[in-house]
């Protein structure tokens, strides 16, 4: 089928309802790959995206497809067959939609819509979540179909309703522009567009989920007043949080929000242009970020691009360290259910990359019943590793000696201090429901 020829397809869809999800499959797989990332094992870190993407988690779409673009094309034909024989067995219609996908971007495969298409329809059909939202994505955007704004809607709420945070971000779109009924229950003030209210409802929804592109969406209107009440501190916080998960909008939009008050403050170009640099890294807004830049010239400082390098190249050092901090939580966590293999492989890589985790690490085995680190001690000697041998001797000669008892201390819970970095992106309600952030 040639990549133009448009595709017939029976509407209304018919979907099973309620649709098929795994939320918890979703943070495994996502959790997964970025303790596989911070390893440098890009490949599978992309499979455990691609899943954590397939069951919905409101970073998988942007994490597989940052990490696409790492992959060469030998290795994308390696991991699609991985992907096909490991769909094949979870079975239909998760089989179908990875099939979707793949055609879809041309991932492996030559690419051809035709086919992701009929793959999301039968899936959709069959009720799985994000089929019916990749089936929605099809009419909205008239993908070599005939587009129908109203059967994307009416797709999308149904996702939505189910909780996919894809479909409550693009229902606020439609809704934005008087392409879908607005859910909410309370009227809207006269004052207040009925369609940007309803905006304002799908992606604070979205956004409490944790989706990035709804935080950075709501936070713009929200800095604006479009739909809301004014709230610039706490619109700038919630596209704050967009740009720390990688939202390519995220950097531009404050670029564009800090622009616009430079005359207020002498240091708000400087963050204009820090945040237009950010942005400069993804094509989809490298033009507009230079034409920003351009504008800004004439308000910025002397010495202003080292200082903004500077930035950029500390804030890259910090989102590396939390992406180990995350793993090495990760892999003790397995390693602690018992999981010796490939954990204990990684986790010995991240603790050799820095003090800050072999502290994290000395703190989790102190909590261990002394026969696990025995057990621990002898496979990373067996493997070879002795290096993390050795560090597992040290800890054990420093355990108190209360440590060393019969007892298992399997109740015992991971310390504070591990547990605070394990969800790093976590959004503030407040901030969602149009109040200002606490202090």
């Amino acid at each position: 089928m040639e990549l133009g020829e448009v595709v017939s397809i029976a509407k209304p869809v018919e979907v099973r309802t309620p649709p098929l999800s795994d939320p918890k499959r979703a943070i495994d797989y996502q959790d997964k790959g970025e303790g596989l990332e911070a390893t440098n094992d890009i490949k599978g870190a992309f499979r455990a995206f691609f899943y954590s993407a397939t069951y919905g988690h409101p970073r998988g779409m942007a994490s597989r497809d940052r990490l696409a673009l790492l992959l060469s094309d030998g290795d994308m034909q390696q991991v699609r067959g991985e992907l096909l024989d490991e769909s094949e067995r979870e079975g239909e219609p998760v089989s179908l939609h990875v099939a979707g996908i793949l055609y879809e971007k041309g991932w492996g495969v030559q690419q051809n819509y035709g086919r992701a298409i009929r793959f999301f329809v039968e899936a959709a059909k069959m009720g799985f979540l994000m089929s019916i939202y990749s089936t929605a994505v099809v009419f909205s955007n008239g993908m070599h179909v005939k587009k129908d704004w109203r059967e994307a809607a009416r797709l999308y709420n149904i996702a939505a309703e189910a909780g996919c945070v894809y479909a409550m971000s693009n229902l606020a779109r439609c809704s934005a522009i008087g392409l879908a009924a607005a859910p909410v229950k309370q009227a809207a003030p006269s004052q207040i567009d009925p369609n940007q209210d309803a905006a304002v409802h799908w992606f604070s929804k979205a956004a409490m989920h944790g989706d990035s592109t709804a935080m950075t969406s709501l936070g713009y209107k929200m800095f604006y007043g479009v739909g809301c009440k004014v709230d610039k501190q706490g619109g700038v916080f919630l596209m704050k949080k967009g740009a720390e998960a990688e939202d390519e909008l995220a950097y531009i939009r404050l670029a564009s929000c800090y622009s616009d008050q430079v005359e207020l403050d002498f240091f708000l170009p400087v963050e204009a242009a820090y945040y237009a640099k950010c942005a400069m890294k993804y094509a989809s807004v490298e033009e507009e970020a230079k034409s920003l830049l351009l504008r800004l010239r004439d308000w910025l400082p002397l010495g202003w691009e080292r200082t903004v390098d500077e930035r950029i190249e500390r804030d890259e050092n910090v989102k590396a360290r939390k992406r180990k901090e995350r793993a090495v939580i990760q892999y003790m966590r397995d390693i602690k259910g018992g999981e010796l293999g490939e954990s204990m492989n990684k986790l010995m890589q991240l603790v050799q990359t820095g003090a800050r985790q072999s502290r994290e690490v000395e703190s989790f085995f102190s909590h261990l019943h002394s026969s696990q680190c025995f057990v621990l001690f002898f496979f990373s000697y067996l493997s070879s590793h002795f290096s993390f041998a050795l560090l597992l001797i040290t800890l054990l000669s420093s355990l108190p000696f209360h440590h060393l008892t019969t007892s298992p201390r399997t109740t015992a819970p991971l310390p504070s201090k591990v547990l605070s970095v394990a969800h790093p992106f976590d959004v503030c309600c407040d901030v969602v429901s149009r109040r200002k952030p606490s202090a």
